[in-house]
């Protein structure tokens, strides 16, 4: 009979580790293990999933408002076609060559004013160009970006060499063509592209409307200088506000909360990770690929300097902007805005900040396999695109990343260590420069993994590469057209696979 007397008492400090865990299973699930203050903050942490909801569909409501600026601009555009050009002119062609969409917006910007002022206008890209329509056109207008030093937009890649060859010398003597070319003097070839275009231009026998402007970094005076030279061109009155651009996002500010040297003891320029916050993170969206353009004070004046871009390594469900900037030293001590963000900048400063899309190097929407090759801070701007892919559970991932010193430089490790775990990345290929007596390079291992690299093109791969200008993407470049040739990879560049945010 029971006689409510104890027969056993075992302490639970005395138990298993085991035995006490699977205690601590149920009172940890309802909050009781730490009393009152646990089930509040058991009864919070429930709550805020529906603050993911109410956020994700704000996300959702923005990208649709987005979508519809967007169709509403090219519905204005089209609706002077009909409204303001002259009836039975043969149209003013206007082509771009972009890389980033800035050639593009001024494009569209610049036909919206034309066909206002009863010009009647077309436009397409460069790329899609032939020689017929040309032979068959007045007046052409071109707005060129210069990507890396020298070269075109990766879509208008091999176009001079067409055009030249399918017109051939001298044959378009009735053309006339304005010229806009778009550049940045820090690059040892500043508007090479837009100047290779004039070369062709007179090399097809062309005339100029007006000599070719170069723009250096958007500078407002040269836009505005070509839209006054059309205006005289077409003899037409302009609107002067052409050329500035009412769809530039705004700087916005944004605070510095946290930076952290990736690489300390490194032989390299110091890394950081720099992380910057909204007070209202639900009110920034990008895409994976994005630029942040960073505009730092100037030591001088204190007033704004010009603006910096960097990679976003993040994404918006990371709830912040983060950044893997490289600290530049000068004569004169650290860069401007690499060293404003990675040291002058105390934690807690307001950053002015906007974000870019950055359409030539988009997400790819498809299932499909993606190659990822980068050095250095580079990895920043493949960073963005792995994270996504993996959190929509596309694991074809491949990562050809260089850096120095494994011992000081791996920053990546922990991370990419997680995602081989679970699957959603097939290689992680992180080279070392300087651990081996002969020193190798991402392009080395381009070479080596040939026979693998050509299987996932021929599946529909798509190639990234981002880092710097200065030896890696050349070298990558040389390397990718010696294992899948040239022809291949200019049928990537042509459709949209291979594709480049170098600096």
């Amino acid at each position: 009979a029971s006689t409510g007397r104890a027969t056993r008492h075992e302490r639970y400090d005395d138990k298993p580790l085991a035995a006490r865990l699977v205690n601590s299973i149920y009172p940890l699930h309802m909050g009781t293990y730490w009393g009152l203050p646990g089930r509040i903050a058991m009864a919070l942490s429930s709550a805020a999933l529906l603050l993911f909801a109410v956020t994700g569909w704000w996300m959702y409501v923005d990208r649709r408002r987005t979508g519809a600026q967007v169709r509403e601009e090219r519905a204005r555009l089209a609706s002077t076609v009909s409204g303001g050009a002259a009836a039975g002119a043969v149209p003013v062609l206007l082509a771009f060559a972009t890389q980033t969409g800035h050639a593009e917006r001024i494009v569209l910007r610049t036909a919206a004013a034309l066909q206002a002022a009863g010009v009647a206008t077309d436009v397409r890209p460069l790329a899609e160009q032939a020689a017929d329509d040309l032979r068959q056109r007045r007046h052409l207008l071109l707005v060129a970006s210069t990507f890396g030093d020298g070269d075109p937009p990766d879509a208008a890649h091999g176009v001079i060499e067409r055009l030249a060859n399918d017109v051939g010398p001298g044959g378009l003597p009735h053309l006339r063509y304005g010229l806009l070319a778009l550049g940045d003097v820090h690059f040892a070839t500043f508007c090479g592209y837009g100047r290779a275009l004039r070369h062709l231009m007179q090399g097809l026998g062309a005339q100029p409307l007006f000599p070719m402007i170069e723009v250096d970094d958007g500078d407002p005076e040269a836009l505005a200088r070509w839209t006054r030279e059309l205006g005289r061109a077409f003899a037409v009155e302009l609107d002067p506000s052409t050329h500035h651009p009412d769809d530039e996002p705004a700087f916005e500010t944004w605070r510095l909360v946290r930076r952290t040297l990736l690489n300390p003891g490194s032989h390299g320029e110091a890394l950081f990770e720099v992380e910057l916050r909204r007070d209202d993170p639900s009110a920034a969206d990008w895409a994976p690929g994005a630029l942040a353009e960073v505009r730092p004070p100037s030591p001088s004046t204190g007033t704004p300097a010009l603006p910096r871009r960097y990679s976003v390594a993040s994404l918006p469900q990371d709830g912040c902007v983060q950044l893997l900037v490289r600290q530049v030293r000068l004569d004169g001590g650290l860069g401007l805005a690499s060293g404003w963000l990675t040291d002058r900048a105390p934690l807690g400063a307001e950053i002015d900040l906007r974000l870019r899309p950055n359409p030539a190097f988009a997400l790819v929407e498809d299932d499909v396999p993606c190659v990822f090759i980068g050095n250095g801070s580079g990895y920043g701007g493949l960073r963005g695109h792995l994270r996504e892919r993996v959190r929509r559970g596309r694991g074809r991932n491949w990562l050809i990343h260089g850096e120095r010193h494994a011992a000081h430089d791996d920053f990546a490790a922990t991370e990419l260590a997680a995602w081989e775990a679970a699957g959603a990345i097939a290689h992680a290929d992180r080279v070392f420069s300087r651990d081996l007596p002969t020193r190798r390079y991402v392009q080395d291992r381009i070479r080596e993994a040939g026979e693998s690299l050509r299987r996932w093109i021929d599946d529909g791969g798509v190639v990234y590469v981002c880092g710097s200008l200065a030896g890696m993407a050349p070298a990558v470049d040389l390397a990718l057209r010696e294992v899948l040739g040239s022809a291949t990879v200019d049928d990537l560049l042509a459709g949209n696979r291979y594709r480049r945010d170098i600096y």
